[in-house]
């Protein structure tokens, strides 16, 4: 099974009414196709992509203990995501650091306890001019000369094709670099190469991750909400919004996901987040908010739509106790798997019975395959979502004032205070 199992709980009588909508599914999905067709040409750019992966690991003349991953939002998320799904852990053991925030106790603990002599740090940006990446690149650069490394073997950059300051950093020392897709923004980047080069060094093989995800692609072009699950969500959560559901909860049921969560959270708030229909997102990590936001969200405002993800088994049978224990007695014989199964589900009753509206997502088990297709879903019923709501999903004029305030106050406010 290469797709996610989708599976709407009835809460009330009128839902049947809900998946009847009104959308227009052909030409919801004629006009996404005729603006960004982000996905179509994954297969056509998997050699071209191959190739700029090995020409990276060409350049490393050292034996590779860590990589540090510079970037900030989708520059890293979608890398940070795919390496945390497939559980990757590197090659002979590479760890992998990501800064991501300029907070300066992160970023200090991670240049104490690395050796730099055997570090590739990775810096990532579309404009190739995002001030927090640009600083923290400052740093590590300072430190690694500070410490005798030849910057051209221990530092690469992935950025757009401008005449930007990490393009001139670059230039001035003799790096290698490798381009931003164009066309892409990085919440979207998860299938290319900003994503994938990091993802190489953590061990995933990205010549089948790719030829997975165009194999799952194509049924999520399909004008059919019966044969496309995304589609189908789209379009009946639309008809949520229009009730007051402005709220979705991401309610993982695995540890594997919760680097998911943030990517989808990026993926959503950005590309809908431009007008007062935008929904919010929130994300919930089961079973551990079982014992917290679920008080929230049983007896709290009905104003949430929640979206359950789980891989249907686990790789490992764990029981809870050997055959010398006497654990309780509805936990002997019992296994971590069937109660991590039973937790989700208990939930899921208990939300559907206080009328909330609930989908489950599964997937038979968090591989390859399964991972694309599990990315590929929340972007297209992101990117279909847009469409039924009428804003453009490509763009994020919300985040540059913010962008330019904090670059006015380092130009003008040359005064600080402890």
């Amino acid at each position: 099974m290469l797709h996610p199992t989708l599976k709407f709980l009835e809460f009330q009588s009128d839902f049947a009414k809900l998946q009847h909508t009104n959308v227009d599914f052909k030409n919801i999905v004629k006009s996404f196709s005729s603006k960004k067709r982000v996905f179509n040409d994954i297969q056509d750019k998997l050699p071209e992509t191959l190739k700029q992966i090995q020409v990276s690991h060409n350049y490393v003349d050292f034996k590779v203990h860590n990589v540090v991953i510079i970037g900030i939002g989708g520059s890293s998320l979608g890398s940070r995501t795919i390496i945390d799904l497939l559980e990757a852990k590197g090659i002979l053991d590479v760890k992998i650091h990501y800064v991501d925030s300029v907070d300066p106790e992160t970023i200090s603990h991670i240049a104490d306890k690395i050796d730099f002599s055997y570090t590739l740090f990775f810096v990532i940006s579309n404009s190739g001019n995002t001030i927090e990446t640009l600083a923290i690149t400052h740093f590590f650069l300072s430190q690694a000369e500070s410490k005798a490394c030849d910057i051209r073997s221990h530092f690469q950059f992935i950025i757009g094709k401008n005449l930007s300051e990490l393009y001139k950093l670059a230039i001035k020392y003799k790096c290698p670099i490798f381009y931003w897709p164009s066309g892409l923004c990085g919440r979207l980047s998860f299938f290319s190469l900003p994503s994938l080069l990091p993802a190489s060094y953590a061990g995933v093989d990205i010549k089948d991750f790719l030829q997975a995800a165009s194999k799952v692609n194509i049924k999520y072009t399909l004008d059919s909400p019966e044969l496309n699950s995304a589609l189908n969500l789209a379009a009946i959560y639309s008809e949520y919004l229009k009730l007051g559901y402005k709220n979705i909860v991401l309610f993982n049921y695995s540890d594997r996901l919760n680097s998911f969560g943030n990517w989808a959270t990026q993926l959503i708030s950005e590309s809908l987040g431009k007008n007062e229909h935008a929904p919010n997102i929130q994300v919930s990590r089961g079973v551990t908010d079982q014992h917290s936001a679920l008080q929230l969200y049983k007896e709290g405002p009905n104003d949430k739509f929640y979206i359950f993800i789980h891989p249907q088994k686990f790789p490992e049978n764990l029981p809870i106790t050997h055959f010398y224990n006497k654990p309780v007695s509805y936990l002997d014989k019992e296994t971590f798997n069937r109660l991590h199964k039973f937790e989700m589900q208990g939930t899921m009753s208990s939300l559907v019975s206080a009328n909330r509206p609930v989908v489950e997502l599964a997937v038979p088990v968090i591989s390859n395959h399964n991972a694309c297709s599990l990315a590929m879903f929340f972007m297209f019923f992101t990117i279909y979502l847009a469409e039924i709501l009428q804003v453009d999903a490509f763009n994020q004029p919300g985040v540059e004032e913010s962008k330019q305030i904090t670059k006015q106050l380092l130009e003008v406010n040359k005064i600080y205070y402890a």
